[in-house]
């Protein structure tokens, strides 16, 4: 192809569907969204498959999402290079899904891959679809060799890639088998070379309807033409934009001037007292400025400035405007480099469609407005200017010369026949209503354009929920996270910004919602069992936490410093007998040693107390907190040790036993890089988790912080919603995860403690007063305390730690 000659593209898509066809088809054209991507070119994908199961209905959009994400990733590769990542990433995604047994699409898959860039066309196909290119009355199938005729391996489904260049008026068309059932290739060479492309494709469109039964069909015509010259382009008598403007500036110019010098002429005629009526009218006359007048001044003008017209009067005189909107469009560009504002001249230009409008309907009445112009114009200077002047000068001399200056202001004003103020209502009439036809023609364009561009808003983040779906399948949630807050944003925009769409815009909101839901494994419980009311199964006033020691589950009231052991069998929590003498501050924290049989509470005051199972007995212990430190966030207990976690210490105390309690605490952290200051809760299974205040969790052993295989730190994965001050965190050596309690969120989080992977969320409006949570030896349930209620959730029940 000759390099002078500039291209454009065609493209027509046509996808019938069967009612009866058990066959998924989609076409997806894909074009460069910014300057880089450009010189990638252009990328077309027909997708179908045939003998459609459940595990294959999703194919087509996960490889067209896949390809096109892969293609555009880097820019800077070449095509080549760009079409062979794409597909080497589809073969990977088809080869997984082989391997995890979904073979269903195998032999029932039809696909197209194409790329045109810098006049070549490249091409890649699996399956039996076709790609033909008509040229000169001839018609070659050039996917012929691509595909190998035997059975296409499951691993390597996109093997080979040809490539050619296309020439003016050459016509691809790439299409699924069944497509040809209909028409042959001899009739589509007849059809091609006597019509037009939208007449061919308008043709193909309604052979195929006529059909008896219609089968699910995909097809795309691309049509390669010479780009029209500007001076080949019909001329339109209208007036651009641009050239609008610089009239509009130079006419007021000429306006503003030639009042000025009437404005003048006025005022000395006023100051001279205007001795009488002839001379006054005729002197006005004289200076008044008309339409006429104004254009055919312009018209000078613009005949000695030679009357050329500028590159974007030019694009204007496009049949579709889109010349003028490049023009304009590169030249903001050009004036704001720093990318701001870049729809200002755009805007500007839109203004001024309004304003040539208000020109065109000016223009159709001017006839009948020029003589009520002339007349008004009249009118206006003689009763509203001049006694505005009087008026003024009266003001400033009023001692002297009031009476004169009124007189005359009354004289003048006289001076106005009844014709001329009927004149003035009927010119404010037809103002009116021009006027108001104006705006309410500017307010509907701009309904128009806000419908159009937030309706943009809501696809664009509707293409991003299909990418979406094959990040989740292919196990990048990073990047499902990433789309799906994209597409939150730009949805809530169009919701807060745009009322009209709230219904699409909500129900959007509820898809994204349901995507977030599977990226970050939550579960939604709108009912959750309850396990035990405490209110009504124990009288307990204010349940203060859960506590499991060995097989036997406690709650303690912090009401009146009682413990119930509970019987989850008869729903019931029990009260235990105390034998003590001594009463206590309320309890604020607990923790159970088994080695010892004991329950340990710290009340409000910072006092240790010791339940002993065995006896029965509530007891008072020794313990001593570090020097000037009382406000102990949590406590844990491990063998015969008890941890005390003080943040405002930055550090974790070890508590050894003694036959009056427990000794002071001795320095467990040893990591000069730990900060524990806005640590909320710990938990012990021979490691220590360390929960904070803004939801990360940190790892220790043998105090100092644990390092993974590959040396990094140990974090928790984070969460699209983080969590919000959660409280507590739970743990035991015999159990597998980690349980957070975030009562700000309603949920409980679930991590596994070795790898911080996330495992699960459950979320219930029932879980807002969530104290604590306890989970059985076998690792099947987890009883959270809510308010008055222990609830029951089955962790197999819904498929995490699966």
């Amino acid at each position: 192809m000759e390099n002078s000659k500039k291209i454009e593209i065609k493209v027509r898509e046509i996808v019938f569907s069967g009612e009866e066809d058990k066959s998924f088809c989609d076409v997806f054209v894909y074009e460069p969204e910014n300057i880089d991507e450009q010189m990638l070119g252009n990328l077309y994908i027909i997708g179908e498959v045939v003998n459609l199961s459940e595990s294959s209905s999703y194919l087509v959009n996960l490889l067209a999402s896949i390809i096109k994400k892969e293609f555009y990733l880097n820019t800077k590769r070449t095509v080549i290079e760009a079409l062979e990542a794409s597909l080497h990433k589809a073969n990977a995604i088809l080869s997984d899904l082989a391997e995890q047994g979904n073979v269903d699409w195998v032999g029932n898959l039809n696909m197209i891959c194409a790329v045109y860039s810098k006049n070549e066309l490249h091409l890649s196909q699996a399956g039996e679809v076709k790609t033909l290119l008509m040229r000169n009355g001839q018609i070659t199938d050039i996917g012929k060799n691509i595909t190998k005729e035997e059975r296409t391996h499951p691993f390597k489904t996109f093997a080979n890639i040809a490539s050619g260049e296309l020439e003016v008026d050459d016509l691809a068309l790439f299409a699924t088998p069944k497509f040809f059932n209909i028409f042959s290739l001899e009739k589509l060479k007849k059809m091609s070379t006597a019509l037009q492309i939208d007449e061919f494709a308008e043709k193909l469109q309604e052979t195929i309807e006529q059909e008896d039964k219609v089968s699910t069909i995909g097809a795309l015509i691309m049509k390669i033409q010479e780009e029209r010259k500007k001076d080949e382009l019909p001329h339109l008598e209208i007036n651009t934009a641009i050239y609008e403007e610089r009239r509009k500036e130079e006419a007021s110019s000429i306006l503003q001037r030639e009042s000025q010098k009437t404005d003048e002429k006025i005022k000395q005629w006023a100051e001279e007292g205007a001795e009488d009526k002839e001379n006054y009218s005729s002197s006005v006359n004289e200076g008044k400025v008309s339409l006429e007048n104004i254009i055919q001044e312009y018209e000078k003008v613009e005949k000695e400035n030679g009357g050329e017209k500028t590159q974007k009067e030019e694009a204007v005189f496009s049949e579709n405007g889109e010349d003028a909107r490049d023009v304009l469009e590169s030249e903001s560009v050009f004036k704001n480099q720093n990318g701001e504002n870049i729809q200002g001249v755009l805007d500007e230009a839109k203004e001024d469609e309004v304003e040539t409008g208000i020109k065109k309907i000016l223009k159709n009445t001017f006839s009948v407005l020029s003589k009520i112009l002339r007349s008004v114009l009249n009118f206006v200077k003689i009763k509203i200017i001049s006694p505005a002047v009087l008026f003024v000068k009266r003001g400033a001399s009023k001692n002297e010369e009031g009476e004169k200056a009124e007189t005359e202001s009354s004289r003048f004003v006289n001076l106005v026949p009844v014709k001329n103020k009927f004149l003035l209502i009927t010119f404010m009439i037809v103002a009116v209503v021009l006027l108001g036809n104006v705006i309410f023609t500017k307010y509907q364009e701009e309904e128009e354009d806000k419908l159009v561009f937030y309706q943009e808003m809501l696809f664009q983040a509707d293409s991003k929920m299909d990418e979406v779906e094959g990040a989740i399948i292919y196990g990048d949630f990073a990047e499902a996270r990433i789309l799906l807050t994209a597409a939150k944003n730009l949805t809530l925009e169009v919701k807060n910004d745009y009322q009209k769409l709230d219904s699409e815009a909500n129900n959007l909101l509820a898809e994204i919602q349901v995507q977030f839901d599977k990226v970050d494994l939550v579960k939604r419980i709108e009912d959750p069992k309850i396990a035990v009311d405490l209110v009504r199964g124990g009288e307990i006033k204010n349940a203060g936490g859960i506590i499991k020691i060995d097989e036997v589950d406690y709650v303690f009231d912090s009401f009146n410093n009682s413990l119930h052991q509970i019987n989850f069998a008869d729903q019931k929590a029990i009260a235990i007998q105390i034998a003590s003498g001594d009463s206590f501050s309320k309890f604020k924290l607990s923790t159970a040693m088994a080695k010892t049989g004991e329950i340990i509470f710290l009340t409000e005051t910072n006092e240790l107390v010791v339940f002993d199972l065995n006896k029965k007995e509530l007891n008072s212990k020794e313990i001593k907190f570090s020097s000037g430190v009382s406000d102990v966030k949590g406590l844990a207990s491990f063998s015969s040790f008890l941890y005390s976690l003080e943040p405002d210490a930055n550090q974790i105390y070890k508590h050894s036993g003694t036959t009056a309690g427990f000794a002071e605490g001795k320095i467990w952290i040893k990591d000069p890089e730990a900060d524990l200051r806005n640590a909320v809760s710990l938990a012990i299974d021979g490691s220590i988790y360390v929960l904070k205040s803004g939801g990360s969790v940190d790892k220790y052993l043998s105090g100092s912080k644990f390092k993974l295989s590959d040396g990094s730190d140990f974090v928790i994965d984070q969460l699209s919603d983080p969590l919000d001050e959660p409280t507590e965190i739970y743990t035991r050596a015999d159990l597998k995860y980690l349980y957070i309690s975030d009562p700000q969120k309603n949920r409980i989080a679930i991590f596994d403690k070795n790898s911080g992977k996330l495992i699960g969320q459950y979320i219930s409006e029932k879980f807002s007063g969530l104290k604590n949570v306890i989970v059985n030896d076998q690792e099947e349930k987890i009883y959270a305390l809510s308010g008055d209620w222990i609830f029951e959730i089955g962790i197999g029940e819904i498929g995490i730690g699966e």
